[in-house]
């Protein structure tokens, strides 16, 4: 097992942590949202931004994320990083084969390339960690570009799934 398969897999448990932090804070944005129908004017769009801003719901999740991310090292938050976009972007090998048997199965034409699905687990974290530790990326940057993501939490659980899939 290579060394960053070994770190990944030790990491899982904090994986599913941010996978906590991360549902936690898409309830209160939720809450939020259902007592604050969308607005439309310039001035309701501003009232809203500061009652979000102020929401002691969104407050309280948004410090347990940004605390439970700083205390990491920035290596920890890279790959957690890389996990999510991985989630989000990659193909699972194994639903993969599912769908282009069924395809198949049916008579149709499968077309789609299979560049990077079989990719190893440590092929694609590399690749992703790789880009996101390009300059001028930070462990901050990193923090916030997670928590922008509203379904942060499925990414993360796509993205283990496809880490660990066997096919």
């Amino acid at each position: 097992m290579s060394v960053l398969n070994k770190k990944f897999n030790e990491m899982i448990p904090t994986i599913n942590e941010a996978i906590t932090f991360a549902k936690n804070l898409k309830r209160a944005r939720d809450n939020f949202s259902g007592r604050y129908p969308n607005m439309h004017t310039a001035s309701q769009i501003m009232s809203r931004r500061e009652e979000y801003d102020n929401d002691p719901d969104i407050n309280r999740t948004k410090k347990e994320f940004y605390d439970f991310f700083n205390r990491l090292s920035y290596d920890d938050v890279v790959l957690i990083e890389a996990v999510m976009y991985i989630g989000r972007d990659e193909r699972n090998p194994v639903e993969y084969l599912e769908e282009k048997q069924e395809v198949l199965d049916e008579g149709g034409y499968w077309e789609e390339d299979e560049a990077g699905v079989f990719d190893s687990p440590q092929k694609k974290l590399f690749d992703h960690m790789k880009h996101i530790k390009t300059p001028p990326n930070t462990k901050a940057i990193s923090i916030d570009t997670m928590y922008s993501k509203a379904p942060l939490a499925e990414y993360l659980k796509r993205g283990v799934k496809v880490l660990t899939a066997e096919y």
